[in-house]
């Protein structure tokens, strides 16, 4: 791989919840494989979410 090469990444999500997922990626140059990988990911709340819940008017700690 040199500066200039295209990076085509292909990821297949295998399984995807609320909480969270996994999958495949694959990335290639030309056609050629330059990295795969297995992936595992957690969806955390956003920090206004997360704020939210913890105010005492939404009965958070």
């Amino acid at each position: 791989m040199r500066p200039g090469d295209e990076l085509v990444l292909d990821v297949t999500l295998e399984r995807l919840s609320a909480r969270g997922g996994r999958g495949v990626g694959l990335a290639t140059v030309d056609g050629s494989t330059a990295c795969s990988a297995r992936i595992l990911f957690v969806i955390a709340p956003s920090d206004s979410t997360a704020d939210a819940a913890a105010s005492p008017e939404a009965g958070g700690s």
